[in-house]
């Protein structure tokens, strides 16, 4: 996220604040709002939130029914990073998968494995920098999967169920960014069975 983007969203979470504490009315919001949005530099935007901070007596205070209040308007959360440079990185089980990740991977490897993840989203973006290394991500059965990566001397394999036909889960993966004398594979498995794990386990006949 680069510096414009990132006063723009704080300017707008303060702004959100003042608004439902009632120091600002819904068309006083709506203008600042849309000033900031049009903002173009990052001295643009420094000017609009110091003007509407700084003079408190140019809020107007209003009586607002809470009910009658719009939807709190959130500023995006930025990417979760990960990184495998020289080594490596693994993502499993029952972990928060956020909703967009800036994964880098150098000389290393990657494995994510979204089945008992945690969603943030429906939709999960991979923004992928990989020289020299390899990613595997493992998804349920049903994701959509959308790799718009740029691949260089790159092989990319995305291995899916053939014994039933699935039904879309709802969830999306989005893999973008660059990929460089790389390996990504894409599987998409089912959960073992308690049954299955203890059988493998030689616990079980």
């Amino acid at each position: 996220m680069d510096e414009l983007s990132r006063l723009r969203r704080d300017a707008v979470a303060r702004l959100c604040q003042a608004q439902a504490e009632g120091r600002l009315s819904i068309e006083a919001f709506e203008e600042r709002y849309a000033l900031l949005a049009e903002a173009e530099s990052s001295a643009a935007v420094r000017a609009i939130a110091a003007a509407f901070e700084s003079d408190s007596g140019s809020y107007d205070v209003v009586s607002v029914d809470p009910a009658a209040l719009p939807e709190p308007v959130y500023p995006p959360m930025p990417a979760t990073r990960l990184a495998a440079i020289l080594g490596s990185l693994v993502r499993a089980g029952n972990w928060n998968v956020p909703e967009e990740i800036d994964l880098l991977v150098i000389l290393g490897e990657a494995k994510l494995d979204l089945r008992e993840g945690a969603f943030a989203a429906d939709t999960v973006v991979v923004n992928l920098s990989m020289t020299l290394g390899s990613l595997e991500l493992t998804i349920p059965p049903g994701t959509r999967v959308e790799n718009d990566c740029h691949l260089v001397i790159t092989s990319a394999e995305h291995k899916r169920p053939r014994k039933r036909p699935v039904e879309p889960n709802g969830l999306t993966l989005i893999i973008q960014g660059r990929s460089t004398f790389g390996d990504i594979k894409i599987r998409e498995k089912d959960l073992a069975e308690p049954a299955t794990l203890l059988q493998r386990m030689g616990l079980r006949s």
